[in-house]
């Protein structure tokens, strides 16, 4: 499967762009979450601790002040400018030192989009044409690193929820539709749709990371995770977590619809000119 340079452009315009919202939306509460996080701090481990550790080791608290403003600022840089390692890198080290310090309040959509600001530092559109670069390895592997990342959480999602009964005989999604903390009261009087709906997204997970090989099967199975992704969005109230999964979509795009995604941003580029 080839990598259009469209496909990443728009991979690494809607990383960003989710960035900015995420971090707008938190400010306003980012004392209780960065500068004296409620919860204690947790603590990195593995190769990248110092990442993780990042504001517990060489920034006090109070350096969020001044991180997440200097965050913001990168990433709207990198939505017009082309990429670069070495400003894909403090925005992905900034990022992680963030997540942990406010863990209690993540997701596991924080954590996709920590792996995919990773695996954007390695990636520049523009080296992906003819040739054998180092940039053009390492942007390969980057784009084939999320594509492969998202695969996994499906099939690890199936093969984990394959291991209860519940989402064999049906009542998955009417056990959540019970529970008051979610918006979807109604669903639970309709018993029938709360199996259907089940078993469909057992199937969706279970069949998405072989239907994404073959095109036509590849455009149900985007088009079905965007309504799915969605609706958890809006009905379960954790919109980071679906927009992070439809953001890693992008590198499955072709070329064209790729470029239609991009249209109304480069329109708006040139009305800003």
């Amino acid at each position: 499967m080839t990598i259009p340079p469209a496909s990443v452009r728009l991979f690494r315009l809607a990383v960003h762009l989710w960035l900015i919202v995420f971090l707008v939306v938190r400010i306003p509460v980012g004392a209780y979450l960065w500068v004296d996080p409620v919860s204690p701090t947790l603590p990195g481990n593995g190769f990248f601790s110092w990442a993780t550790d990042a504001f517990d080791t060489w920034l006090p608290g109070e350096a969020v002040y001044v991180a997440v403003p200097l965050l913001l600022a990168l990433a709207v840089r990198n939505l017009f400018r082309p990429a670069r390692w070495y400003v894909g890198l403090p925005v992905w080290v900034l990022y992680t030192g963030l997540m942990h310090r406010a863990w209690l309040a993540g997701s596991g959509g924080q954590q996709l989009m920590g792996i995919l600001l990773f695996w954007s530092i390695f990636i520049d559109e523009r080296s992906l044409g003819p040739g054998s670069s180092f940039r053009h390895a390492s942007s390969v592997l980057g784009v084939w690193a999320v594509r492969l990342q998202l695969l996994l959480v499906y099939a690890a999602a199936a093969a984990h929820k394959a291991t209860g009964t519940a989402w064999w005989d049906g009542t998955a999604v009417g056990i959540v539709a019970t529970d008051a903390t979610y918006h979807l009261g109604g669903l639970a009087h309709l018993p029938w749709l709360c199996r259907a709906i089940t078993w469909l997204l057992f199937a969706f997970m279970a069949l998405f990371p072989v239907a994404v090989w073959w095109r036509p099967a590849r455009r149900i199975a985007l088009a079905a995770g965007l309504v799915f992704h969605t609706a958890t969005a809006v009905f379960l109230d954790i919109p980071e977590m679906g927009t992070a999964f439809l953001v890693a979509y992008a590198l499955w795009l072709d070329a064209d619809e790729a470029a239609h995604f991009l249209r109304p941003f480069a329109q708006l580029r040139t009305v800003m000119k």
